[in-house]
């Protein structure tokens, strides 16, 4: 965000900030609970996002099931409830 507030400052004019965000950006700024997901569906978007960002490793060190707080069995069997596959 800095720096998006930033190249705004460099790149606009003397009078009125103009502040160009990219879709992806300004698409982030809804509510991420605004379709009112069920419990379920909340897990399953968690889940999914933690192994995106850990590409898909589920145990040992730096994977899904330590930063989750769970072991990798009951994150696998959490999974499988959930109908999600790895």
């Amino acid at each position: 965000m800095k720096n998006i507030l930033q190249r705004a400052v460099l790149l606009s004019g003397d009078i009125q900030l103009e502040l160009n965000l990219p879709a992806e950006v300004q698409g982030k700024a809804d509510h991420p609970f605004a379709d009112f997901p069920s419990l379920e569906e909340v897990q399953r978007r968690y889940i999914r996002d933690v192994l995106k960002r850990t590409s898909g490793k589920i145990a040992g060190p730096g994977g899904a099931a330590e930063i989750l707080g769970m072991k990798r069995t009951s994150l696998y069997t959490r999974m499988r409830i959930l109908g999600m596959s790895r």
